[in-house]
């Protein structure tokens, strides 16, 4: 009988623990790195997206009402007293696919019931607690809370806007997901995330 003299090469129990241990370490890594970039991206997506939504609304109305060029000529803004759910109700109503409609009443929960807070640890004021805010939810997840500047579009400025990225969720810190924002005269802008 003969003896065969071939040789098998193949890793060893304690070679392919080293080696799945280093893959672990860096995928550990990779996510860490990975997942604050993809939440960042998600955000701008959905400030975008509430952007172009109010911006086209307000567009839309100021072609329907012959007031474009500067809401401060439209209608519901030339009076003294704004009252924010007319405006709501003519420039946005039909135009937002709402998840909750909380309007002007409190804690109904379109926003966070714990409240918001700032990086340093201060306490941002909650839209939900506010009546002069007018609020929805939209069925993406987003939360928009508006309040009428008086008088008539005073410094520029109609409406300011407040809005949480994704709703009463958190982790409900100004500028991680909840931002806020103004109506000018002729365009709508958001601060910026940090």
């Amino acid at each position: 009988m003969k003896k065969s003299n071939y040789i098998i090469n193949a890793f060893t129990l304690p070679e392919i623990i080293l080696s799945l241990m280093i893959i672990g370490v860096i995928a550990v890594v990779m996510l860490q790195v990975l997942v604050p970039n993809v939440r960042k991206v998600e955000t701008r997506a959905k400030i975008n997206a509430a952007h172009a939504l109010i911006s086209r609304a307000i567009i839309q109305y100021q072609a329907e009402h012959l007031c474009s060029g500067s809401l401060a000529s439209c209608d519901e803004f030339i009076y003294e007293n704004i009252d924010i759910e007319e405006i709501y109700d003519t420039i946005f109503a039909d135009k937002f696919k709402l998840e909750k409609h909380c309007g002007n009443l409190i804690g109904l929960g379109c926003f966070s019931k714990d409240g918001y807070l700032y990086n340093d640890g201060t306490t941002f004021s909650n839209p939900d607690d506010n009546e002069e805010y007018y609020k929805v939810r939209l069925q993406n997840g987003i939360a928009i809370a508006f309040y009428a500047r008086t008088p008539k579009c005073e410094d520029n400025v109609c409406m300011n806007v407040i809005i949480d990225t994704n709703g009463p969720a958190a982790p409900n810190i100004v500028n991680r997901d909840l931002f806020t924002g103004v109506v000018t005269t002729n365009l709508v802008k958001f601060d910026n995330e940090e």
